[in-house]
């Protein structure tokens, strides 16, 4: 009889604990590398960004920047001129335009989709200070240019309006505090909620400044190798459950919380490393040395695929999340 009782509640905790839902942990797992695309023609590619279904790439070799689909099936490609030949260090799509870095002739260039030259500038406005720039975003049609020679990031208004701002004026260098230089601006982003994000690879670190260019906070320190020399970033779409739970009751009317995990591309240790909105750490991937070079990233969260250039290996990489 006793033999049965104990047959009998083993058996019932067994159902129990069946019966219980185990919570996994999905928000930290790393993406999984599922596909390779090899340029055999020798092209590198360097900057990827997407636009809805479009993947739009630029090279260290080529004047050009082309586009593919989600695929990576060719569709076309926009040659880049401006008197002459245009090697983007970076780009950034919009809705009807292309803006242009190019760090190794102090320019940046205003293109239409398809190819034409809107506007261009590559002085300070005191028309004589030649700019360095590297990196941009756009945000409510201002670009965002990061100046590894005024160790900051310049506001570039991207529209004329009447009596406030004109195409290609300067409207905010940011840091707004001097003191607080950026020493090398290797990378930026803007939040849904209108914070920077940027990339400084002196510091090896991520530092946050509002939309008016004041300094507000740090992402958190991690241990690598190599100091962070941030590439590039880009957004996924998985909620730090944590983070709605824990502040569930409090007041969010920027939406940080439903940001998606920030992936940032670190150069130096050729690794990408995920945080939450508020720059809490959470992991990095690949965990062995896949990459040569990596440059570049772009995320699509329909086909949850993230997307990684390196020039170097004439490669991208295709994660899946």
């Amino acid at each position: 009889m006793r033999r049965l009782i104990v047959i009998f509640i083993f058996f019932v905790t067994l159902l129990i604990s069946c019966g219980k839902k185990q919570k996994v942990d999905y928000y930290s797992n790393i993406p999984t590398l599922v596909n390779t695309k090899l340029f055999e023609n020798g092209d590198q590619p360097n900057r990827i960004r997407n636009y809805h279904d479009t993947l739009f790439i630029s090279y260290l070799n080529k004047p050009a920047i082309d586009m593919y689909d989600l695929s990576l099936n060719f569709i076309s490609s926009i040659p880049l001129t401006h008197l002459d030949s245009v090697y983007p260090t970076s780009f950034y799509v919009g809705d009807s335009f292309i803006v242009v870095t190019e760090y190794t002739k102090n320019r940046v260039i205003l293109y239409t989709r398809d190819g034409k030259v809107i506007n261009s500038f590559d002085t300070m406005p005191d028309n004589v200070t030649k700019l360095f720039p590297y990196d941009v975003a756009i945000f409510r049609k201002v670009a965002y240019v990061t100046d590894i020679m005024q160790k900051s990031v310049l506001a570039v208004s991207l529209v004329n309006t009447e009596d406030i701002t004109e195409l290609g004026e300067l409207i905010l260098t940011i840091p707004k505090d001097t003191t607080h230089k950026i020493r090398f601006p290797s990378a930026v982003i803007v939040t849904r909620d209108g914070r920077l994000y940027v990339g400084n690879a002196i510091t090896g670190t991520i530092d946050v400044f509002t939309c008016a260019g004041n300094y507000i906070y740090q992402f958190d320190s991690i241990s690598t190798e190599a100091k962070l020399a941030i590439q590039g970033f880009a957004y996924d779409n998985m909620i730090d459950v944590k983070l709605l739970e824990k502040d569930e009751a409090s007041f969010d009317p920027s939406g940080i919380r439903n940001q998606g995990r920030l992936h940032a591309l670190d150069a130096s240790n050729r690794q990408i490393h995920m945080y939450n909105p508020t720059g809490t750490y959470i992991n990095s991937y690949p965990k062995d040395s896949l990459f040569l070079n990596p440059s570049g990233i772009a995320i699509d969260i329909i086909q949850r695929q993230i997307y990684i250039t390196d020039p170097k290996a004439s490669k991208i990489f295709i994660f899946a999340f």
